[in-house]
């Protein structure tokens, strides 16, 4: 996407300070997504790729788990292309999971364990699913998700001391199919879009190249990854080598929030737009959050009531432009590109919505 010449100068001030970008090319959106992140695991085997709380892992950590993850799913289903449900809570596991469904050849749905029952199994009745891959927590819930019907996978069954790490050699075309993610069904039932290996590449090369998101990077993981939003952070994540941090904004709270991305030093977050209003209450709005270089914020429609709470509680907006992302990237979406003046900090920082 090109940008009019004033707001590329703009633009630049909000790179990562000390980060080496390399730039995502095109040509690399013709393969599958588990062969882009295993070139990554390849050039960072020790960088941190998730951390949450007190448990991290490594590029290296993350691709074995991952490879395990996807030998147990091939014992239970064999090969072949077919829909595996993943159902946790937020955190490390499922991100482990979703790189295993695919580096077994199949595609991920993915549930949040908070989901009204009633959305979990028309999802699950929907798409067809025969395989639900989960943990031992609260395993009578669980059991009673699956019906008794769809098969239970549960990660603590996996015996990493005597399962095969290494990558397996299937090959995964960049039309095969990665997931199917349904929307949230407040207008109706939950409506599922399929989406392919060469749609999540090309999503996530536009928002690296958009921002020059690099390995020096710690992104915040806050939506459920059984939605679009969550996914982005995801891939854009471990796609380049940056680390992803989940963070449960539900039951920790905004003000632990604001604590968390100082001491973790996150520089990109992607944020629910409610969350800025929130924010905007919080006995903790006034901190600094030093390290942000770009927002992202998506989920709600009323752009011009956050825009306004933006301006009067956090920022001066230097610059703002109203531009259109392909509605390959983001679907028929309008975009705001902000260049702003974080917590009235003078380094400019950029939002999205």
């Amino acid at each position: 996407m090109k940008l009019p010449p004033e707001q590329e100068a703009i633009r630049d001030k909000c790179f990562h300070p000390s980060g080496t970008f390399v730039e995502f090319p095109k040509e690399e959106i013709e393969q599958s997504i588990p062969e882009r992140f295993e070139k990554i695991v390849r050039l960072h085997p020790g960088r941190l790729a998730v951390k949450m709380g007190e448990r991290a892992l490594t590029y290296d950590e993350l691709n074995k788990v991952a490879n395990q993850i996807a030998r147990a799913i091939l014992v239970r289903r064999g090969q072949g292309s077919e829909p595996i449900a993943l159902l946790f809570e937020h955190g490390i596991e499922v991100v482990a999971a979703i790189i295993g469904v695919l580096k077994a050849g199949k595609f991920y749905v993915a549930m949040d364990i908070d989901s009204p029952r009633e959305r979990v199994t028309r999802v699950l009745r929907d798409s067809g699913v025969q395989l639900i891959v989960t943990n031992s927590q609260d395993r009578t819930l669980r059991q009673s998700i699956s019906g008794g019907v769809v098969g239970l996978l549960t990660t603590d069954e996996i015996d990493v001391s005597t399962r095969d790490s290494e990558n397996l050699d299937i090959a995964i075309a960049s039309n095969d199919v990665s997931g199917i993610v349904y929307t949230s069904g407040t207008t109706g039932e939950p409506k599922g879009a399929i989406e392919t290996h060469g749609y999540r590449l090309h999503v996530a090369r536009g928002h690296t190249n958009l921002v020059h998101v690099c390995p020096e990077d710690r992104l915040s993981l806050v939506h459920s990854i059984s939605f679009g939003s969550g996914l982005i952070q995801v891939f854009r994540s471990l796609l380049n080598g940056a680390s992803l941090f989940p963070f449960d904004l539900k039951s920790r709270g905004i003000d632990q929030f604001t604590k968390w991305v100082n001491q973790e030093q996150i520089s990109i977050a992607h944020l629910p737009t409610s969350a800025i209003r929130r924010l905007a209450d919080s006995p903790e709005s006034k901190a600094r959050l030093k390290s942000l270089r770009v927002i992202n914020l998506s989920g709600s429609p009323k752009q011009s009531m956050t825009l306004t709470c933006i301006k009067n509680n956090f920022l001066q907006i230097r610059s703002l432009r109203s531009i259109w992302v392909p509605p390959a990237v983001v679907q028929c979406v309008r975009v705001y590109w902000i260049i702003l003046l974080l917590f009235r900090r003078k380094e400019p920082r950029s939002v999205f919505l």
